[in-house]
Parts: C-alpha cells; sequence; structure tokens
C-alpha cells in the first residue's frame, strides 16, 4: 500500500509578500526610468560632460595683462576636479597676444567636465554670450543647468580658507555663489561696485551698483533677463563692455535684488537708490579703498590683481594698539570685520554710502601728498587734477 503523503502548507503570508516584492520591484524600475529619461534624453550619451552637471561654468581667458596667463594656469590646475559637479568651458583668445602669445599647446590636458574653445574678438562677457547662445562649436542647452557661472582672467581664484577645504565634505567653491540665489536674489558675484562709468568720451556718468563681471552668478530666471539687456553682446571696445556691465542693474528693475561676498554689503536692499552711492562711489580694489581697508581673497574668493599685494587672513588674529593697526593691516580688517557684523545684525538702516578711504587716509595724504615717497610720482599734479576726489 501507499501511505499518503501529507503536503506541507506554505508558510503564512508567503504568497502575499511575494506579491508585494514584485510590486516593488515594477515600481522601482518604473521610477528609474522616469529619472534616467529626464536626465538623459533621447539620443544623449552618459559620456556627455553637460549631462549630469547641474551648473555651467564659462571661464574667459584674454591676455591683456601680464598676470592674465598665471591667472588661468591656477585657475586649470587647482580649481577644475574631475569629481565636481559642474561643467567647464574654458575660453582661450588667441586673437590677443598683447603679452606674447599663449599656445594652445601649453594648456594642460582637462577632465572629462571640461572643454576648450577658442574665440577671437569680444571681451569677456562676449565669450560667456556666444557659449551660451550657441554659437560656437560647442553644444550648451542653457535648459539643462541650474546654475550659471562665469569667471575671467583678470581674476585669481578661488581662494578658500584652510578650515574649509580640510572639511571632511567641503563645499564646491561654485556653490559658495549659486547657494546665495534665492527668488528674489538672481545675481550674486565676488564683489559689488559703485563707481560711476563714463558713458562717452564726455564727462556723462552713470552711476549704479553693479556685480562686477569678473565672478558672477546667476540662474536660468535671472540668465533671461541678462541676456534681454544686451550684456553678452560681442562688443570691441571696453567702454562699450564695461556700459553693458552696469545694464545688469535691469535686474533691479525686474524686481530682483543683487548680492556679493563682501561683508560689508551683506543684507543690502540695492533696489534702495539710497544704497546706490556705495563706498563713496570709489571702487574696492585699490589699497584701502574698502571702508579704509583692503579686500581680503578669503573673503571675496576671488582678488583682483590690479590691486597689488593682500595678506591672508586666519580667522583669529591678534589685534593690539600701535603699528599692527595701519590701515590695511590684518589687525585693521578684523576691527572692520567686527563693526560691519555688528551693524549687520543692528536693527535700522546701516549706512554704507561712507568710506574711510576718503575721509581719514587720504585726508592725511593730502596734508603730506608726498608721505609714501614715490620718487616716480607726482602726488602734487595727481591730487590737483581731481580734487573733487580728495573732498572729505
Amino acid at each position: 500500500m501507499h501511505r499518503a503523503v501529507k503536503r506541507r502548507s506554505a508558510p503564512f503570508g508567503t504568497g502575499l509578500s511575494a506579491s508585494y516584492l514584485l510590486l516593488a520591484l515594477l515600481l522601482f524600475c518604473a521610477v528609474f526610468a522616469f529619472v534616467t529619461l529626464r536626465l538623459y534624453p533621447s539620443g544623449s550619451t552618459l559620456s556627455s560632460p553637460q549631462l549630469a552637471a547641474s551648473t555651467l561654468v564659462v571661464y574667459s581667458y584674454r591676455n591683456i595683462d601680464p598676470e592674465a596667463v598665471s591667472n588661468l594656469q591656477f585657475f586649470l590646475k587647482t580649481v577644475i576636479k574631475p569629481e565636481d559637479a559642474a561643467r567647464y568651458v574654458i575660453v582661450v583668445d588667441h586673437g590677443l597676444d598683447k603679452y606674447g602669445h599663449f599656445s594652445s599647446t601649453a594648456l594642460p590636458d582637462l577632465p572629462a567636465n571640461a572643454e576648450y574653445l577658442s574665440i577671437r574678438g569680444c571681451y569677456e562677457l562676449g565669450h560667456v554670450g556666444k557659449v551660451l547662445s550657441g554659437l560656437s562649436s560647442v553644444q550648451v542647452n542653457v535648459n539643462l543647468y541650474q546654475y550659471f557661472v562665469w569667471v575671467d582672467s583678470s581674476v585669481r581664484g578661488p581662494f578658500l580658507p584652510s578650515y574649509v577645504t580640510e572639511m571632511s565634505a567641503p563645499p564646491l567653491w561654485h556653490t559658495l555663489l549659486t547657494s546665495r540665489l534665492t527668488s528674489t536674489t538672481k545675481l550674486v558675484g565676488a564683489t559689488i561696485d559703485c563707481g560711476p562709468v563714463s558713458l562717452q568720451a564726455d564727462a556723462s556718468m552713470l552711476v549704479v551698483p553693479h556685480v562686477e563681471s569678473s565672478v558672477m552668478a546667476t540662474d536660468l530666471a535671472g540668465l533671461k533677463v541678462i541676456q534681454e539687456a544686451g550684456c553678452f553682446d560681442c562688443f570691441t571696445t571696453w567702454r562699450e563692455a564695461k556700459v553693458k556691465e552696469t545694464y545688469l542693474g535691469l535686474l533691479l528693475q525686474a524686481g530682483y535684488n543683487l548680492d556679493c561676498l563682501m561683508l560689508r554689503y551683506q543684507e543690502v536692499e540695492w533696489q534702495d537708490q539710497s544704497k546706490w552711492r556705495c563706498g563713496a562711489m570709489v571702487g574696492p580694489h585699490q589699497e584701502g579703498t574698502y571702508d579704509g581697508t583692503s579686500l581680503n581673497p578669503l573673503e571675496v574668493i576671488a582678488y583682483l590683481l590690479a590691486s597689488g599685494q593682500c595678506d591672508f587672513a586666519v580667522m583669529f588674529v591678534k589685534v593690539k594698539h600701535g603699528p599692527t593697526m595701519l590701515p590695511g593691516s590684518a589687525a585693521y580688517q578684523a576691527v572692520k570685520y567686527t563693526q560691519w557684523q555688528s551693524e549687520n545684525k543692528a536693527a535700522g538702516v546701516k549706512d554704507i554710502t561712507t568710506n574711510d578711504w576718503k575721509t581719514h587716509a587720504f585726508k592725511e595724504m593730502q596734508s603730506n601728498p608726498k608721505l609714501k615717497d614715490f620718487k616716480c610720482f607726482d602726488a602734487d599734479y595727481y591730487i590737483n587734477s581731481a580734487p573733487w576726489e580728495f573732498e572729505g
């Protein structure tokens, strides 16, 4: 006789769990397919540098200054990293060789997220315009990016403090700019200048706060306003390019605010025209013209080399009364930083239209114009040629 074999029943819930597992697997595949199609549209390849990047960085090199080559080399060798979540386009203007032709063979190889582009003519914003508009050999679809950053070879940087670069997960340099972009702020740069800009060869001047074009960041909404203003046109003269830089102020007319990395100009509503004479309308890049002190490369990331040498901040500096408190010293900067931070937190409206460079330092130079003993500099002629610049 055959013995009946009793079938062992399946554990309770096994069939139900398998159904849930299958459903979860199908859901995962659907989500993966959706994300893949959004990131990599039809016809694209995973090797394309623009697809995985949310930020497009355009660097413009023009050989119009002896330091321009060094600035470019610094950026290429120390800034661009393959793990950087940005796409870099390095525009090299070979049409300018004022300080010796910089052969393309001297350019280092770039990682997969960066590429060179050769353009002749135009000023820096014109280079950016050609890249963004597709009028070059580099294929760019601006709608694929969230942020746009451009840098030119008049600055060297970015410089970041060691306590930032040595963090376990240090921030990418361009995120220090793009993180300041909001629904109301659409243009961020290293510096803001309220110095008047000559409109024509005559004496007509334009006074409007403008983010200096050497370092800028915006998003897609801000980019559209800037493009419509014609700021990215190809200009052939410095005056045209500089005037168009001030047209970036049209963002104010569009209801947006500006921002920069300068500590003194934090929390400023630039639509308030009473702020448009900031820094007594003196640019911040010369020694002492930043409210009696000088810009620090660790404050504004990229430092305009035309201003000369500048001490590096170390977060804490010794502050004592005496020679170390001379204008421009690290101790003097620390005192100024303390003052500005207090003003930023204080209630009410702060005054950013003053400048200690005019009210103190140059009064001393005016009373003793040969104070620095410049053997090749006629201080009397310099002061007499523009006396209004030395008025208190």
